[in-house]
Parts: structure tokens; C-alpha cells; sequence
């Protein structure tokens, strides 16, 4: 018959979360697995233990060896896993605590049951008991208090009011104007302008203070180009705006992507 651990206090708090900080993470998913499985099945076996947690056989069977080193699991091949008294206290306590992070999780933050789930498994193993404790009594006076009652409800609508006014904010304007790359992948950049041509500044990607030197200069999203001439070798290339002259590196020309224009 499964056994459950009721809550000590004193020595024998401190000695308890003493023994849980001492394991791994690993470790403290692997009691709790057996734990549920016998409170399920009333018996763990290791293939039942490597589903539950998506590990192969042999793995499980390594971990089960240390475990049992620990005097946590009775454990030899070709039996069942059982628990020890002491490693049937810790995967209370470990299974307590995952079922007030997840009760949280539902019951406050209206999070759905499996995604609750799977974030209580990683917060568990962090969450410093006091904060747990204090989560604990949040939920309890959430759901006793009359103040309190329909906070949930009220707290689900206020989310779901603000997704809708993000999926808004992230819509584009239908009566705005797309900018010149829209749909452009490939767009060619300053440095594949020709001598005599002209080009409209899609975007600047340089580090922000380059970038607003370039801008003092006329060359700034949206303004108009023209290539004076390039060097013999390519470097450095010459350009006019519509009040400056200035050269530029090939290759910081190459990151001014732009739209040529006739």
C-alpha cells in the first residue's frame, strides 16, 4: 500500500529539504515518476518509468542504481521499483510541490492543464520553498476568499483583451503605404549601385552612431543617392546627396540595402 507523508515539522523540515536539495533535478523526476506510477498502478516497472519520462530502458536503469545507492529505491533487475520509507517521503514532498506550482499555474494564471504541466516539471526544481509555500497560500486564499472569488474569471479577460490589442498592434495598416522592400529578400545594396545611378536608402544596418553620422549626411532611410564614382579598385565608393558629398568603405556600403531608381 502507498504511503503518504504527512508534513513534519522542526528537525525533520530541515533534514527533508536538506535530502531534496542534495538531488538532481534527474534524480527528484525520477522519484516522482515511480511515485505516481505506484499511486496509479500500485506497482512501478522500468519500462513504465522510461515512458513516463520519455528516457530509454538503460537509462533508467542507471539512474535506479544511484538511487538505490541512496537508499531511495529498492531496486534489481527483472523486479519491480519500490520506494523506500525515506525515498517514499521525498517523492512526496517532490510531488507536493508540483502540484502547488501547477494548481497555481491553472487555478490563478488560468494556464491549460498540460502547458501548466510541463512548466511545473521545470520550475520545480528551482522554486525556493518559501516561495512555494507563500504560492501555496495564494491559491488557498484565492479560492476562499469572497474578494477573491472571481479574480480569476476577471484576470482571464483582462488577458484576453490585452492578446487582441497585441494581435491589432502587429497587424499592418491597411491604408498604410508598404515600404519598399515589402516582399524582398534579396534586395541589392549601395555597393551594387553603378557610377551615375541612383538609389532610394531602404535601411542603414550600421551601429547607431555611424548610423546617425550617415543620416546628418542625407543618407537615411527614404533619401535618394547617386554614386558619384567608384576607386579603381573598388574602394572607396563616392556618393552625392542631395546636400553632401561623402565616400563610404565597399564595405559599409554593403549594408545600406536600397531600391534603384531610373
Amino acid at each position: 500500500m502507498l504511503r503518504i507523508p504527512t508534513a513534519d515539522a522542526g528537525k525533520g523540515q530541515a533534514d527533508m529539504a536538506k535530502a531534496t536539495k542534495n538531488l538532481t533535478a534527474s534524480q527528484e523526476d525520477y522519484l516522482e515518476a515511480i511515485w505516481a506510477l505506484i499511486w496509479k498502478d500500485g506497482i512501478a516497472r522500468v519500462r513504465d518509468i522510461a515512458d513516463r519520462l520519455a528516457v530509454s530502458m538503460p537509462s533508467v536503469s542507471g539512474a535506479l542504481k544511484t538511487l538505490a545507492r541512496q537508499q531511495l529505491v529498492e531496486y534489481s533487475p527483472h523486479r519491480y521499483v519500490t520506494l523506500t520509507d525515506r525515498g517514499m517521503e521525498l517523492a512526496g514532498k517532490i510531488s507536493a510541490r508540483h502540484g502547488t506550482l501547477r494548481k497555481f499555474l491553472t487555478d490563478v494564471l488560468g494556464v491549460e492543464a498540460d502547458l501548466a504541466d510541463s512548466n511545473a516539471c521545470r520550475i520545480e526544481h528551482a522554486v525556493d520553498q518559501v516561495v512555494l509555500r507563500r504560492l501555496g497560500h495564494l491559491v488557498e486564499f484565492m479560492s476562499d476568499s469572497p474578494m477573491t472569488k472571481r479574480w480569476p474569471e476577471r484576470f482571464g479577460t483582462f488577458c484576453a483583451r490585452r492578446n487582441a490589442a497585441a494581435r491589432v498592434a502587429t497587424q499592418p495598416d491597411p491604408g498604410a503605404e508598404p515600404p519598399p522592400d515589402a516582399g524582398r529578400q534579396d534586395l541589392p545594396t549601395l555597393a551594387d549601385v553603378k557610377p551615375g545611378q541612383k538609389a532610394r536608402i531602404v535601411r542603414v544596418d550600421r551601429p547607431p552612431g555611424r548610423a546617425r553620422k550617415l543620416a546628418a549626411a542625407g543618407v537615411s532611410p527614404g533619401s535618394v543617392v547617386r554614386v558619384a564614382r567608384v576607386a579603381p579598385l573598388g574602394d572607396p565608393i563616392e556618393l552625392r546627396t542631395r546636400q553632401h558629398r561623402l565616400s563610404l568603405r565597399r564595405t559599409e556600403a554593403r549594408d545600406i540595402p536600397v531600391e534603384r531608381l531610373p
